[in-house]
């Protein structure tokens, strides 16, 4: 309950019950995340009961929006379901604008990064309550700093920046997030197989934020890629267990993760669970499910972060390196400026893509995209 002036709110936080897949599960360990709308509902009329002028659901669950098919996604499906609802609810988690009202609640979301302000207003006429919704974009040049804030913010500004701007690597191509498979992903996959010296490796597409542009590249160009420093981990594992990683990692309708050290093919017409039709070690010996092999992912894949329930529980070892300091690492190990040397084979086939090699193969189209 928080006192706004002379107003009283109510704040109700609310998160998806994917929770404990998409953080470290040590940061939610002890913790249960219920689903559906009648938990909500009790928490809501509690939150009514202590008589507020207004109550509010702060909600990490989203929605996409647009003119022809209006508003679709968690926070909607959630709303339509309440029984009790909430004066307003703010929204988050999918980065996008929303501006709607579903099941008479309005919601709002206002993008992310502080790019775009959402601002409610809620009118009183005639003891009829009515509420307004815009959302303002944020254009820095118009804006003027808070002058306490900014004393903070150039504090630490001055502390970091003898990190952030120390001189990593220079690129001669452009290494972007293009697609479910592209050359920074490889590149990302190898540097972990490197650093644990695995047969293999496979990082996960929602780890890599950000790509890279040609020219100078500095630390903090490379941090906003790899910016949880999660510990690379080495565990071992049967063929059978990572086969059935590899079906959840690329067995879907997209590849969600890179790998190292492996060729996958992959059948997207075949049934769930049996879409992986061949798996091989990188010199073309087939991976057999009887057989030891060891696996480099991040701590939060191998805790079963992601949804790699298959991975829970095995034992592994902490390698002590930062996958951010990995990553570095083997840029710094590339001829300079790094062009040539850019892995841009896809190695996860679906049969979508000719399977090439690296940039300085004879034939090799200047640019793969996936139709």
């Amino acid at each position: 309950m928080v006192q706004a002036g002379a107003l009283r709110v109510a704040l109700v936080g609310w998160s998806l019950e994917t929770t404990p897949i998409t953080t470290n599960p040590n940061n939610v360990r002890g913790l249960r995340f219920d689903g559906g709308a009648a938990r909500l509902d009790s928490v809501i009329a509690a939150a009514r009961a202590a008589r507020p002028d207004f109550v509010i659901l702060v909600a990490h669950a989203g929605a996409f929006c647009d003119r022809e098919r209006g508003c679709a996604g968690d926070i909607v499906d959630l709303a339509n379901a309440l029984h009790e609802r909430p004066d307003l609810i703010v929204s988050g988690h999918t980065h996008s604008l929303v501006r709607a009202t579903v099941n008479g609640i309005p919601i709002v979301q206002a993008r992310t990064a502080g790019t775009t302000v959402g601002v409610v207003d809620f009118i009183v006429q005639a003891g009829t309550r009515t509420v307004q919704m815009r959302a303002e974009t944020v254009w820095t040049d118009r804006e003027q700093a808070d002058t306490a804030v900014a004393r903070v913010v150039e504090q630490y500004r001055r502390e970091t920046d003898r990190l952030v701007n120390r001189s990593i690597v220079a690129l001669a191509v452009a290494l972007r997030r293009q697609g479910d498979q592209y050359p920074l992903g490889n590149m990302i996959a190898d540097a972990y197989r490197e650093a644990a010296r695995t047969d293999v490796a496979l990082v996960n597409n929602g780890g890599i934020r950000t790509g890279l542009e040609p020219g100078a590249i500095n630390w903090g160009n490379v941090f906003e890629v790899l910016p949880f420093q999660n510990f690379i981990v080495r565990l071992p594992v049967s063929g059978a267990v990572l086969r059935q990683t590899l079906e959840h990692a690329v067995g879907g309708s997209d590849a969600r993760a890179h790998v190292a050290g492996m060729r996958v093919r992959v059948d997207p017409a075949r049934p769930e669970g049996q879409r992986v039709t061949a798996l091989a070690l990188e010199g073309g010996r087939p991976v057999e499910d009887s057989v030891r092999y060891t696996l480099a992912v991040p701590d939060f894949v191998a805790l079963g972060g992601s949804g790699y329930a298959m991975l829970r529980g095995l034992p592994y070892e902490n390698t002590g390196v930062v996958d951010l300091d990995a990553f570095i690492q083997y840029l710094r190990r590339q001829p300079q400026p790094i062009g040539r040397s850019v892995p841009v084979e896809r190695r996860v086939d679906d049969g979508s893509v000719p399977q090439t090699g690296r940039r300085d193969d004879p034939g090799l189209p200047s640019r793969q995209r996936r139709p």
